[in-house]
């Protein structure tokens, strides 16, 4: 599937960082306190530098390379779906929100991360990068 003219790279470019800048503000701002604060903060960042690296192995060309950091992407804006699942279950253990959503910030993106990088590393050779 092509979408290399989806937006013009430009327009692309300021979406990324609306979204980045977006995603850190609101993590910074986690009613979870500092160290949920820290986890949300460091997932955007990780998105922020995930998805410009995707972009710009576009630009250049190298679609493989594009396709692989763009899983890593797709793993991380996941997270906001495994946060979903792990949070209830850290609350019915008992734990406040604050306590749960500490853990919460820093695992949500373990699994999708693994589970990203374990399909990489045995994909066909034409994702390899």
């Amino acid at each position: 599937m092509r979408h290399a003219g989806a937006g013009g790279a430009f327009a692309q470019r300021k979406r990324l960082v609306v979204a980045a800048l977006s995603g850190l503000a609101l993590g910074l701002s986690s009613p979870g306190g500092p160290i949920a604060a820290a986890g949300f903060a460091g997932l955007s960042l990780f998105w922020l530098v995930f998805t410009a690296l995707a972009v710009r192995f576009a630009m250049a060309g190298d679609i493989a390379r594009h396709r692989r950091w763009m899983i890593r992407s797709f793993a991380l804006t996941f997270a906001a779906v495994t946060l979903r699942l792990y949070l209830p279950v850290f609350i019915a253990s008992g734990m406040s929100y604050a306590k749960a959503a500490a853990f919460v910030a820093w695992l949500c993106r373990v699994p999708n991360l693994a589970f990203a990088e374990w399909r990489l590393r045995r994909a066909p050779r034409p994702l390899t990068a």
